[in-house]
């Protein structure tokens, strides 16, 4: 039996549940309520964030704490009504790993329907694989999600006269559909400058100097600086990685980006991306006039027409005010879905960006385009200076599905991400 969250919204709540806490001993009782109760021998704080919650419901998790927990590692909460999660490191403010607080994954189900969602769709785990060409590849069991091109790579179809757009490090292709297709697209030949998940910037003022980050036109580039973290789990895995922007040798800005993948259900899976900056020089950042692109693309490959074929392809582009038939060059978007029959499949699925209510200048305008990118603009067509040595951070969802999915389904699913809450509370001393 398929389980259909949006037919069992007043049964199911299956969400993600991430707990971040700094915890010696004790139990931590966190109810979906308006309090959370903590009892520990020594006080604690802790924070909750429901990222995936569906449906509203009144349901208890029981986690207890431990004197060890070793990140990757998936624990059994509770007792008899336990539920499964995975430790995780979470970021600071300018996105290096804490050393003071931990995140705990897992998927809440109402106790009487965990038998029947596990017997559709068991826990198969997360591994990291080595995919060579200074790629690494992200699998749920044997199924790929993504694969991070952490270092440059050449791409010899390019041609030559490309110098600069030739070589590219620090994106993410192949992002993959929930049923192994390939969602995006890599030096395409109209964009040669577009790779799968990646961000840049068309405008970037650095003292005197202009460059062109988003044509790769300049000698400005991203590149790999060392590894934060690579751990997988049974629910969830996380990758984050520290670059730098170079102009030759001198860095001008730090990046680290982090991703965090949660388990496939209901025929869908959530990637949540977080880039933290910090600049070593005065840096300015702006969009392309007109267009406003500049800061997060996704840039997908829709199915196209087939020689000798009279049949239009099927692509699909869903805006909160419905389903847009022309391109949108600058619009101000909380969210935007883009849905084709990718990879040659006979069925349509998709992907689409979500933008939390926390992000700058919320929602910032986009470019969306029917060939293929979906490129959130921010901080948009006006100059944005940023100080050395002071961080800042953009945060999005990218949330692939199997299906061609309405207005109302994709605004119940938006509006569930953003009305996320957190509860705090303190541990006392009995």
């Amino acid at each position: 039996m398929k389980i259909h969250s949006f037919r069992l919204c007043k049964k199911l709540a299956s969400f993600a549940f991430v707990l971040i806490c700094l915890l010696s001993s004790g139990v931590l009782y966190a109810d979906e309520g308006d309090a959370i109760t903590v009892t520990s021998e020594k006080t604690v704080t802790a924070t909750v964030d429901v990222r995936d919650l569906r449906c509203g419901m009144d349901t208890t998790l029981l986690i207890p704490a431990y004197d060890k927990i070793l990140f990757g590692q998936t624990v059994m909460t509770g007792e008899s009504n336990g539920v499964g999660a995975t430790v995780f490191p979470v970021p600071t403010k300018d996105g290096v790993v804490s050393e003071s607080e931990m995140s705990l994954v897992t998927h809440v189900v109402p106790p009487q329907l965990q038998k029947e969602i596990d017997a559709v769709e068991p826990p198969k785990g997360f591994r990291f694989e080595d995919a060579g060409n200074n790629t690494i590849a992200l699998y749920e069991g044997d199924e790929p999600v993504y694969h991070y091109v952490y270092d440059l790579i050449t791409n010899e179809n390019v041609p030559e006269k490309e110098t600069r757009r030739r070589t590219r490090g620090c994106y993410m292709h192949p992002l993959f559909g929930v049923n192994g297709e390939i969602l995006t697209d890599d030096f395409p030949r109209d964009h040669y400058h577009h790779h799968g998940l990646f961000w840049a910037w068309p405008h970037v003022q650095i003292g005197a100097e202009h460059h062109d980050f988003w044509n790769e036109t300049t000698d400005l580039e991203q590149r790999f600086v060392k590894w934060l973290v690579k751990e997988a789990g049974e629910h969830g895995a996380v990758l984050a990685v520290e670059n730098g922007w170079f102009i030759g040798e001198r860095k001008v800005m730090t990046e680290r980006a982090w991703f965090r993948s949660y388990r496939k259900q209901d025929g869908s899976r959530s990637l949540d991306v977080q880039l933290f900056f910090v600049p070593e020089e005065k840096i300015t950042l702006r969009g392309a006039e007109g267009k406003s692109y500049g800061g997060l693309c996704l840039r997908l490959k829709p199915e196209e027409r087939t020689a000798g074929s009279q049949e239009k392809p099927f692509v699909k582009i869903t805006v909160p005010s419905g389903v847009t038939k022309e391109d949108l060059p600058e619009e101000r978007l909380e969210w935007a879905d883009f849905a084709s029959k990718f990879d040659g499949r006979e069925t349509a699925s998709g992907a689409a960006i979500f933008v939390p209510p926390t992000h700058p200048d919320y929602p910032p305008t986009w470019l969306v385009r029917h060939y293929g990118p979906l490129c959130v603009g921010w901080p948009g067509v006006h100059d944005h200076e940023f100080e050395p040595g002071v961080p800042f951070s953009i945060e999005y969802r990218v949330w692939v599905h199997d299906k061609e999915l309405d207005l109302k389904q994709l605004t119940d699913v938006y509006n569930a991400y953003k009305s996320a809450v957190k509860f705090e509370g303190r541990a006392v001393t009995p």
